[in-house]
């Protein structure tokens, strides 16, 4: 496997730093990395800081960058637990680029979380232009909904009108069967 041998030197600014002749990597993150860097990067700093948590051979650099922000990245010294511990991580990720699959999953499932009331709120209103396109009504709607098996639960919202039921809240098991049964339907709507 290849062995790390780009030192900080390499980075902005780091000509003259202290510890120029420290390797870097073996991964690193911008503001625009994907789930499978971000925890990757976590995993590595955890393992690091585990090792050495005062960190007396290796530390972060971090700089700006024109096209995605900022970059950080790990310089270590090279002849330290880390620099082993960081030849392993380079070495695994050779063969596969998830170095934690469940820190990955985990990170997965967050994301949705934090971003699941969007998502039920664009479908909820994608569902209620098809269904009032075609039926009309709020109870017309209602009534499909359940025709199709769904929980239906009540949500006070007043964005949808002068129902005074409120508007109807679905599970994230029932969105996603809304998506499955319905995606026909929003097809059309989209022409």
């Amino acid at each position: 496997m290849p062995t790390i041998t780009k030192t900080l030197s390499l980075l902005p600014g780091c000509n003259y730093h202290p510890h120029r002749t420290w390797n870097i990597g073996p991964v690193g993150h911008s503001r625009d990395s994907d789930m499978i860097e971000k925890t990757n990067w976590k995993s590595v700093i955890a393992e690091f800081t585990r090792i050495d948590p005062d960190q007396a051979t290796w530390e972060i650099h971090r700089f700006g960058h024109f096209a995605v922000g900022w970059i950080e990245e790990i310089a270590f010294y090279p002849n330290s637990d880390i620099a082993v511990a960081a030849q392993e991580f380079a070495d695994r990720l050779e063969n596969y680029p998830i170095l934690d699959d469940d820190a990955l999953t985990h990170a997965e499932w967050e994301a949705v979380d934090e971003n699941w009331p969007n998502i039920a709120s664009d479908l909820r209103k994608r569902i209620m232009t098809y269904y009032q396109a075609v039926y009309g009504c709020r109870d017309c709607i209602e009534d499909q909904l359940e025709d199709l098996g769904l929980e239906v639960l009540r949500e006070s919202a007043s964005e949808y009108g002068e129902c005074s039921e409120g508007w109807i809240k679905y599970s994230e098991r029932d969105v996603a069967k809304i998506a499955e049964l319905i995606a026909p339907m929003l097809d059309w709507q989209e022409e």
